[in-house]
Formats: C-alpha cells, structure tokens, sequence
C-alpha cells in the first residue's frame, strides 16, 4: 500500500494526497476499534470490530463496484456477491494476521515506521521530510498522526508476513523443471468430427414426436409479459421546428462558452520505435539502448531522412509510414513520450525516451497551435444547442401542465372528455420489443412495466422529452398452441435429434476403436472428419485452435492412456479424440525463462500458504458476529 502512495502521491496537489492517504485509513481500518458492545459487529478473540470500522470499509467496496460497472451496480449484484459477508470477513482477516503476527514474534519497531513515512514525498520539501507539511496533510484528511502511523505499521507488518511465508514458498530446482516441463510439454491430438448439421436431414419429423417434444419444452415457447399503453409524448424534436434564435442570442451563447470552442495544440511528430520486453534481461535492454543510439547518431546528420530511418529499423506498425503519428494532442500517449513530444521545437530530434513499450527517438514535424473556433465555423451546433436546452424545458413545461389537468379532472378519460390531448397507443408490446418512436425510449420501456393495469405514471424523463404513462392492459405470459410455433418447434425438433445422432455415431466410432479398430479407419468407416491439431501445451491451451472441452481431454492423454474414453460435447458437436504424439519442454525455453517462472511459482506457493494459513487461524479463533447490525 505504501509503495502505491510513493507512486501516486507525486501530485503538488494536496487533494490528491490526502485522497491517498484516506485510502490507506480505510484499507486497513485503523483507528476504528472502538470497542463499545452496542457499535461491534464482530469480535475477533475478545478484539472488537466497531460498526464504524465496518462502514468504511463497506463503503470503499461499493464504490470500487460502482467504478467497475460506470456508476451504477446491477440489481441484485450486492447480495450475489454477499458483499456484506465479504467485507466482514476481510476485517476478521486483518486482526487474525495482526495477532499471529505477533504471536510470531514478527513487529514493526517505532524506528521502522518513521523511516517508511520519511520515504513519502508527499511529506518532503526540497527532497527531506518535513514534519509541519506530515501535520498539515494529515490533519486535511481528518487523521491523527497515532491513526495514520498505525496504518503505516500495519502495511509493515503485512510485508514481514508475506516475507515470513514466501520462505516456505520456494520451489526447489528439480520440482520447478518439472513443473515447467508439465506446464511445457506439447501435445498434438488426431480427433474425428460429427457436426450435428450434417444429420439434420436424417431427421424424421412425425406430429407425434413434434407434440411430444413441444409438451416436454413448451416452458421454452412461453411468451413474454405483454404491455399496452396509452400515452402523452412531449419532444423537444416537435419544439425545435417551430423556435427561432435571433443573432444577438447566438452571439451571447458563444462568448458565454468560448472554452467549448477552444481547440488545444496539436503536434505532428515521427517515431522509431526499438522494442524492450517487460521481461528483458538488463543485457538485452542495453543492447537495445545501443542499438537506438546508433541509429539515434543517423538521425541527427546533416540532411538525415528520418522517416527513412524508422522504415527500417523502428519495430512499431507506424514504420510502414515512416513513424509517423499524425497530429495529436496532450492525454493520447504515454507521459513520458508526450513530456518529450511538446518540449521539442519543430524540426527537432529527441535524445533518446523510454516508456513501456521501449526506446523511442523522436522528430517534431509540425505544431498547430490553440485556437478558438470562429462564430462562423460553430454557429449551426450553438443554434442546435439552444434549440434543443430550450425545447426540451418547454416541453418539461407542457408535460407537467397536461399532467396537473389530469390529475384535476380526476380520471384520463374525463380530461380527454375536457378537451385533453389525445392520447396515443402502443399496441400489447414485450418489455425486449418496444414499437418504435418514444415507446422505444428505455425510461419509457421501464415506467410502462413498472406500473399496475389501470395506473397513471408521472411524468417521465426521455432521451428528448417526457411523457406520460397509463397502463391500459397486461397480458401475462402465456404457453402458445403449438400451432402458433410449430415452425420454431420444428427446427428445435430437428436440432435436438441431430445431435443426439452425432453423439450416437460418435459413440459407436469410439465403440469400434477400443475394440481394436485403428483410428483413421475407424473415421472413414463412420463418415467422420478426420484432423490433427498443432501442438499444444497446458500454459498454451488455445494454440490448438480447438474447443477447450476438447483440448482438456487431449491434455489428460498419454501413450499409455491413449483414448480419450469418452464422447466430447462441444455446442453441437461432437468429438472422438486419440493422442498422436508429445514434445518434450525446450531447454533453452526454460533457461531463458527460468527467474520468471521461479518468481511466479512462488508467489502462487505463497498466496496459497497466505489462504491456507488464514483458514487454520480462523478455525481456532473465537469469532463471534452480530447479525443485528449487518
């Protein structure tokens, strides 16, 4: 958590600090232990959880769902999740590990946490820590320097954890080959093919069976809810016809927003592009900063044609047009090369910039500067603006007007009686097949099955106006006559049957072959399509370019289990499959592999000792939680 800070908090804004550190509060929930019985809604080993420590840490979770699903969660998400559960257990599992911890003989000395809070710039000046700019940050965040500092101690002592149990995480060297050999080891299949389409003509269709499998499915024909409403649409469309903006208006709404029409500066720059892999080798990132320092020396000659340059030697799809990246503003690439891109004069070569992707050199070609948009260029979309704001109020207007008369004349029928707008109608309609026009809007859609038959709605927000709602009728869901779908039902009839005729051939293909017959053989007796996969591995399961029901079983063979023993089902297909061969890991893979692999073993090693650990903890605490309060 603190290396996060140390990455994040580099904003001079003290916004974004404390942001940062009110993460930190609410990640470990510090602070909040309040130990009164009525507020605990947990205790851990007579360690009390307070209602407020729980909040917090409840309210952090539903905003990073709502950040994961654009501002709005799923009905029915939270409970799905047990979102509750979820974020009590995650506090239990804090305290457990705290108190193991020290149970261990693993701590955080007082010396340790000032060096790690030392280390934060967002607490320096001129590069030394600073202890009125450590009081002022915290006490913007509304944090003690106690909360705070526990915090930090906590992060501590989370790393001495994980630190403690990666110990017992590491893989020796003849169980790390040959756990790369198995993830490695290449596996190509020979497999037959029976697709269900090629026995759809095989297929008999009787009335009997067509009655028979209707009744045995007619749940799938059920119809949908069906809706038909009356209703009054007030569009701001129907208004913008008929309003007229005079010139001084037009005028007024452009100097009001000149910074909607204010176009930043754009530049137009090349690149060559020398390719570092996250995973490079100090030797091979050296070899690549050699590389583009050579080319680096081309670029700054006397009447060197860069776009040529990147032609041949930059490793970035641009190269095909001489690294050029047309015009772009600031925000479209990576800080490093934009930093770069719009410190250079026209003209100019960049030393050498590194991002992400690699070593970039770069030329300016051309700058077009800030500007404003003339009244001239922008004054049919301010026209259009205006019209739309001012349509779409007075239609807000008149909706709410019809909606009062209605409401006065008591019923809809005597406020049509009084001269009431007419209303239209929709027709009986499906909540996934609104008629076009306003009933097709999603708010409309959704008011017009909200309400009961015989029910006004208010007035409804739309795209481009409002609207008002009377449910006229409701035709609940409802089983068809299987006249009515015979033709739908037939089809499924015959998809069904074909399938289960694929699955039958294929299981007498397999029949014949476990009893001696050869495989090819064996597929041509039955009229199956005969292949062979490309190699395949466990770490490169979609190389086959075969489903992964059959991959997985082609995985599970070997020369001495060499058939699959079962039909493999895949959609409307089905699979016999044999083992055709093996290679071996590639040795120079693994050398060159070897310390990624080692690390991500042991981080999977660790994370789970971390999980079973955890679970041992929680068998033997005293846990006890009150349900009353979550």
């Amino acid at each position: 958590m603190l290396d996060l800070m140390r990455r994040k908090a580099q904003s001079p804004y003290l916004q974004a600090t404390v942001l940062i550190i009110i993460l930190v509060f609410i990640f470990w929930g510090v602070g909040g232990q309040q130990g009164n019985a009525p507020n605990t809604v947990a205790t851990v080993n007579d360690v009390p959880i307070s209602l407020q420590e729980y909040d917090r840490l409840y309210n952090q979770t539903l905003d990073r769902y709502r950040q994961q699903f654009g501002g709005a969660l799923p009905e029915g998400l939270l409970d799905t999740l047990n979102v509750k559960e979820q974020v009590l257990n995650q506090l239990i599992e804090r305290i457990l590990v705290r108190q193991e911890a020290e149970r261990l003989g693993i701590a955080v000395s007082d010396a340790e946490v000032r060096k790690e809070i030392a280390k934060i710039s967002s607490f320096q000046v001129n590069g030394v820590f600073d202890l009125n700019t450590y009081h002022q940050i915290l006490a913007a965040s509304r944090l003690t320097v106690e909360e705070f500092e526990n915090g930090v101690r906590a992060d501590l002592l989370s790393r001495k954890v994980l630190a403690y149990l990666e110990k017992f995480g590491r893989v020796p060297e003849q169980d790390l080959k040959a756990r790369f050999a198995y993830d490695n080891e290449k596996i190509t299949v020979r497999y037959a093919r029976f697709a269900a389409d090629d026995f759809k003509e095989q297929v008999e269709v009787t009335e009997e069976a067509l009655e028979q499998y209707f009744a045995e499915h007619k749940e799938a024909y059920k119809t949908s809810e069906r809706r038909n409403v009356k209703y009054l649409a007030f569009t701001a469309a129907e208004g913008m016809a008929q309003m007229d903006l005079t010139d001084d208006e037009i005028r007024a709404e452009y100097q009001r927003s000149l910074g909607r029409y204010t176009v930043p500066e754009t530049r137009r720059a090349r690149h060559i592009l020398f390719k570092v892999a996250a995973d490079a080798t100090a030797e091979e990132r050296e070899a690549k900063r050699k590389q583009a320092e050579e080319v680096l020396a081309k670029a700054r000659e006397e009447d060197a044609d860069f776009a040529g340059l990147a032609t041949i030697y930059s490793e970035d799809a641009s190269a095909a047009n001489g690294g050029d990246l047309g015009y772009f503003g600031r925000g479209r690439m990576v800080k490093p090369f934009e930093d770069a891109v719009f410190t250079l004069k026209k003209g100019e070569v960049s030393d050498i910039v590194e991002t992400r992707y690699g070593y970039h050199i770069i030329k300016l070609e051309d700058i077009k500067p800030a500007r404003v948009r003339p009244l001239e260029e922008v004054r049919s979309e301010i026209e259009a603006r205006l019209k739309q704001e001012r349509a779409k109020v007075a239609a807000e207007a008149a909706g709410r007007k019809a909606y009062e008369e209605i409401i006065k004349a008591g019923s809809l029928a005597k406020y049509m009686e009084a001269g009431g707008a007419a209303f239209q109608e929709t027709g009986l309609f499906a909540r996934s097949a609104p008629p076009a026009g306003v009933p097709s809007d999603p708010a409309f859609v959704a008011a017009a099955f909200s309400l009961n038959k015989g029910e006004l709605s208010s007035l409804v927000p739309l795209a481009d106006g409002y609207a008002i709602l009377f449910v006229e009728e409701i035709k609940p869901p409802e089983v068809p006559p299987l006249e009515a779908v015979r033709e739908q039902v037939q089809e499924d009839y015959i998809a069904a049957k074909a399938k289960e005729l694929a699955r039958e051939r294929a299981a007498a293909m397999l029949a014949a072959v476990k009893e001696g017959k050869e495989f090819a053989a064996a597929a041509e007796q039955f009229g199956a399509a005969l292949a062979e996969s490309p190699p395949f591995s466990r770490a490169a399961r979609f190389a086959a370019g075969l489903p992964l029901a059959v991959v997985e079983k082609g995985l599970a063979l070997s020369p001495a289990s060499p058939l699959a023993d079962e039909v493999v089902m895949e959609g409307e297909t089905a699979y016999v499959v044999q083992f055709a061969g093996s290679e071996p890991m590639d040795e120079e893979e693994f050398a060159k592999r070897r310390e990624q692999y080692a690390k991500q073993i042991r981080e999977e090693n660790t994370n789970a000792l971390l999980s079973a650990w955890i679970a041992t903890l929680k068998a033997r605490a005293e846990i006890t939680k009150n349900s009353q309060l979550l």
